[in-house]
């Protein structure tokens, strides 16, 4: 009797496709979730992985079967902690802001704690994240921006079931929406504390309005938009180009935005005394 011989290739193929840990390399896929046109440059210490998993490469358990994986565990290519910080740089890229490998050349400095990563493959796919992130100024020390993201997601894999393809794309996903999200809350931190020629009628000049105290009976209104350099109006009064910080009596305003090529954005927004507003618009094109 001849035995038949597999192929080599087949050979390679099944070593590699069936066994061996999960590459997972994460990119920006989407328009930024917010952008800067400034020069501010932010470091990014690694996260710590504050996970109970059995080593830092797990991602999760393999419960049901998945085509081209073998095994009860999904184990990535790298530490989590190298995947979570990596998604957290290319945002901060992506939005417009430098990152650095130290923190010699930096302004702010975003750390924080990996609590939950884990996919559960089984009938139905569970993803849980959550992700603590806490950014300071460097030269001060000081918090300035603190938020604990959590993401949670479900989903049935379909009639053709899982494979390594679907299984990366659906964890970089949901890393996505916890990474986006801090970063656009960061982003508003650092508008808030960051000196900027706003342009505003009320004469605010470089030198850090947001840095002196909010004046007796007045509240501040902090705007930023997407994309920047918007015109606000409150009322009828043009105030300048976003993004901006104006002085306002406590009250109720109307605020018109207006930018070249997009739709006009009005908003009704609260000024309270001896505190800050913030207001993000999106605008849409026409």
């Amino acid at each position: 009797m001849r035995l038949k011989t597999l192929p080599l290739i087949f050979i390679l193929f099944l070593a590699t496709s069936c066994g061996g840990p999960l590459a997972l390399n994460y990119s920006v896929k989407e328009e930024p979730v917010v952008r800067t046109s400034r020069d501010i440059t932010v470091f990014v210490e690694s996260y710590k992985d504050a996970r109970l998993a059995v080593s830092k490469q797990t991602a999760g358990a393999i419960n049901s079967t998945v085509s081209d994986m073998t095994g009860q565990k999904i184990i990535l290519d790298k530490d989590v902690s190298v995947l979570v910080t990596s998604a957290f740089v290319e945002e901060l890229k992506s939005s417009g802001f430098k990152t650095t490998e130290t923190t010699e050349a930096a302004a702010y400095v975003l750390t924080g704690e990996i609590k939950e990563f884990n996919l559960d493959i089984a009938e139905r796919d569970k993803i849980k994240i959550e992700i603590q992130s806490v950014l300071k100024e460097k030269t001060t020390d000081k918090v300035i921006f603190s938020r604990t993201e959590r993401v949670e997601d479900e989903r049935f894999a379909g009639v053709s079931g899982n494979s390594r393809r679907t299984i990366s794309a659906y964890m970089l996903k949901n890393l996505s929406s916890a990474a986006r999200k801090t970063i656009k809350e960061a982003a508003f931190a650092i508008n808030a504390v960051e000196p900027f020629n706003g342009g505003a009628a009320s004469g605010e000049t470089k030198g850090g309005p947001q840095d002196k105290p909010v004046p007796s009976a007045k509240g501040r209104l902090f705007v930023i938009s997407v994309p920047e350099r918007a015109k606000l109006y409150v009322g009828d009064i043009y105030y300048g180009i976003t993004p901006i910080t104006a002085e306002l009596a406590p009250g109720v305003y109307e605020v018109r935005l207006k930018r070249d090529g997009y739709d006009d954005e009005k908003e009704k927004v609260s000024v309270r005394e001896g505190s800050t507003t913030e207001l993000e618009v999106l605008f849409e094109k026409q």
